[in-house]
């Protein structure tokens, strides 16, 4: 299937499309030569019709903000450096076409590497503390830190140029990161500065990194009245950059215990005044940058329970088409993504 032949299906029916973010890998040893999904047993999406896509165009980076660009039937190689900017929209933070926004992960550090990429164990309050503390010291009129979902923080800068280049923190996991330093000098100052100033914290993000420099894009409405659930704010401000409808669920948050019955009611709401309804997924993508097998295999069998199986039963009574996909794969063992075609399971 291509991702036009996916979308195009709105044209005859309402469609859901559920995007678990990172859900497919190739087979593992440690799991006996089984995939992930094969080890989680999914009743539900195994009942569906099996078909392959390929979200990311040759020559682009398999991430979540090309994948969805391209589904939703935008040129994602247009819409390069927007990563972080997108992010902002999510968060409602007003960005100006000549601002920069950069990612601002709140990591873990010891020896002189990450060790987490998302503070593994940081409480929202904390993040909070986190982010007060870095405006306090670094904030002025052309600078502002924001605080966001959990580790994820953003930065704002106004009056730079260049957008400078870097590496994703879930790339470098107990590597030193100092020869990874985002390359800006005024910025690699205040990276190492804020490491200093969180380490005396005692949380578990007791660092920052600074990555995915960007600025705002600016998009053509999405081709059909559109929804969108997510607990991600890249994925809502992707959705709000092209005008879709972004529906709030309580305790839709991203993590291992989001809320999917909410998703999965929302959606069924979305549904009938919506030709179109995305429902992304996120945990599946973290387990896997956390080198957790069986974190991704249990939240695949969540997903397959509480997500796919109540939408598949109201789809099938209801004339709606219903797809389950990855944005990209992503490996457990290596944490990183990966190229190439990801399942997908269809009902029509």
């Amino acid at each position: 299937m291509t991702p036009e032949q996916l979308l195009n299906i709105a044209n005859n029916r309402s469609l859901i499309v559920v995007v678990a973010d990172g859900m497919h890998e190739p087979p593992l040893d440690v799991l006996g030569g089984r995939t992930p999904w094969q080890a989680a047993d999914c009743e539900c999406m195994d009942a569906m019709m099996h078909d392959s896509i390929s979200l990311v165009p040759d020559g682009l980076e398999p991430n979540t903000d090309v994948a969805l660009l391209t589904l939703l039937g935008y040129d994602a190689g247009e819409c390069a450096n927007c990563r972080a900017p997108f992010e902002a929209l999510g968060l409602g933070i007003e960005v100006d076409k000549d601002d920069m926004v950069l990612r601002c992960n709140l990591v873990s550090m010891h020896n002189g590497m990450i060790t987490s990429h998302c503070g593994e164990g940081l409480t929202g309050e904390q993040a909070m503390v986190v982010v007060d503390l870095l405006n306090g010291r670094f904030g002025c009129d052309n600078l502002h830190f924001y605080n966001g979902n959990g580790f994820r923080a953003l930065l704002k800068v106004k009056g730079m140029t260049d957008l400078p280049s870097s590496v994703p923190p879930h790339n470098i996991l107990n590597q030193p990161y100092q020869s990874h330093m985002i390359d800006n000098a005024t910025l690699a100052r205040i990276n190492v500065e804020a490491i200093a100033l969180l380490s005396t914290l005692g949380f578990p993000a007791n660092g920052i990194w600074l990555w995915g420099a960007g600025r705002a894009g600016s998009f053509a409405p999405f081709a059909y009245n559109g929804a969108s659930i997510s607990g991600t704010q890249l994925v809502r401000g992707i959705s709000r950059a092209v005008g879709m409808d972004v529906i709030d669920v309580d305790g839709a948050d991203g993590t291992f215990t989001t809320n999917l019955r909410g998703k999965c009611d929302a959606a069924i709401s979305a549904i009938g005044n919506h030709q179109f309804v995305l429902v992304h997924v996120e945990a599946c993508d973290e387990a896997s940058h956390s080198l957790d097998v069986k974190g991704k295999i249990d939240m695949i069998k969540r997903i397959d329970t509480e997500l796919v199986a109540p939408l598949r039963e109201y789809a099938s009574g209801h004339d709606v088409a219903l797809v389950i996909t990855s944005d990209h794969g992503t490996s457990s063992i290596i944490g990183k993504h990966l190229a190439g075609k990801v399942p997908c399971y269809v009902q029509i």
